[in-house]
């Protein structure tokens, strides 16, 4: 979760510039106001930034239950020898919800659906983009299913 989170903070860094990241001593949080004035190659990168820390992520999770299970297999079936030792890996709802709900959405599509969400709520450009994402893209798609 925590290499999830610096790699978005990266990615938002990359994305808005060094001479923002500069100026700044906060960490930035990608906006609408930031996201408005980026390009279309930023904004995909910023995405594509977003599916590789899931897809890491993923793939640590997947690679510790492997292991946890072989370590299981190899102690005594007893209660108590199951549960020492097992570590339990954490996917979070967000990426649970990112893998679902956008498995097959193409990114062009959801950064003009991102676009289009600041275009008509121009009062809210302070919102952070992940949580226009979350709010409006993803939770939906995991609702309706």
């Amino acid at each position: 979760m925590r290499l999830m989170l610096a790699l978005c903070v990266l990615v938002v860094v990359l994305c808005t510039g060094t001479s923002y990241a500069q100026e700044s001593t906060k960490t930035p949080i990608l906006t609408g106001e930031i996201w408005q004035k980026s390009s279309q190659e930023e904004k995909r990168a910023f995405f594509f930034g977003v599916d590789t820390v899931v897809a890491i992520d993923y793939s640590i999770n997947k690679k510790l239950r492997e292991r946890d299970e072989n370590a299981q297999d190899q102690q005594h079936k007893g209660a108590q020898n199951q549960q020492r030792g097992k570590r339990h890996s954490v996917i979070s709802p967000f990426e649970r919800g990112w893998r679902k709900a956008l498995r097959d959405v193409p990114r062009k599509e959801v950064i003009a659906q991102v676009d289009a969400w600041y275009e008509t709520h121009p009062l809210e450009l302070n919102k952070p983009v992940m949580r226009v994402v979350w709010e409006e893209i993803i939770k939906p798609r995991l609702d309706a299913r």
